[in-house]
């Protein structure tokens, strides 16, 4: 069964940061909004006390996030001056190249891969 591909990522708000992180964030996600037509979400929430951070990204396929990380991985590291990723989950089958990307990317970084869609749906327009 064929599923969308997920990524997940839990972030500590490095002390002071918070607004260098949040105009960083709104100009990202802005340009990944404009050249990134196949990507379904891309989101962050972060804790009241600006503290923590979580981005979630849903892509149609695999494919679509190694896309995402070709043209702004980069850009990606540029986040680490503000936040301090505490942990990446990914759902779906990455590629070598997502999979090299993720567990090389920063050393001793927890990432968790759950690669087999067993069931659901994805629904982003409500009925």
């Amino acid at each position: 069964m064929s599923g969308p591909f997920i990524m997940m990522s839990k972030s500590r708000i490095k002390p002071g940061k918070a607004d260098a992180y949040a105009t960083w964030s709104a100009d990202m996600f802005g340009d990944v909004e404009e050249q990134e037509p196949r990507l379904l979400a891309f989101n962050v929430w972060e804790s009241a006390d600006h503290t923590s951070s979580v981005v979630i990204q849903v892509h149609p396929d695999a494919e679509s996030f190694e896309y995402h990380l070709k043209l702004f991985g980069e850009r990606v590291k540029e986040a680490f001056e503000y936040i301090d990723v505490e942990g990446v989950e990914i759902y779906g089958p990455p590629s070598p190249f997502v999979e090299q990307f993720v567990t090389h990317g920063v050393p001793g970084m927890p990432v968790t891969v759950h690669p087999l869609h067993k069931a659901g749906f994805t629904r982003l327009q409500a009925v």
